[in-house]
């Protein structure tokens, strides 16, 4: 079988790597494995939904103590990023992202 890697660079910073390698039905599944492009769409979650600006926004801010999101401004979050990045988070694991940080994390984290 033949894989293909295609990696994107923006001002010397990777944003992202593709990696494709066709399955047995002539198809290319894909998996987005996300470096920089993750923290920023993140940002720009919480910067629309809590209005705080996105160069303010540090991986060890807590969701309610710094950045002043109270329990629906966080479900609302984890609803976004879930229809952002196409995922379910199970309750008994959103109640553990309690900082920014701790859902970049899990967002890049391989999930059964």
């Amino acid at each position: 079988m033949k894989s293909i890697l295609l990696a994107t660079a923006l001002a010397g910073t990777t944003i992202f790597t593709l990696s494709c390698q066709p399955n047995g039905e002539g198809k290319v599944p894909q998996q987005v494995e996300n470096t920089s492009a993750t923290t920023l769409r993140i940002k720009e979650l919480i910067s629309e939904l809590l209005e705080v600006p996105p160069s303010q926004i540090q991986p060890g801010d807590s969701f309610i103590a710094d950045l002043g999101a109270d329990s629906l401004d966080f479900v609302e979050l984890i609803m976004a990023t879930e229809e952002e990045f196409g995922i379910t988070i199970p309750d008994s694991e959103a109640v553990e992202l309690t900082t920014v940080g701790a859902l970049i994390a899990y967002l890049k984290s391989p999930r059964t």
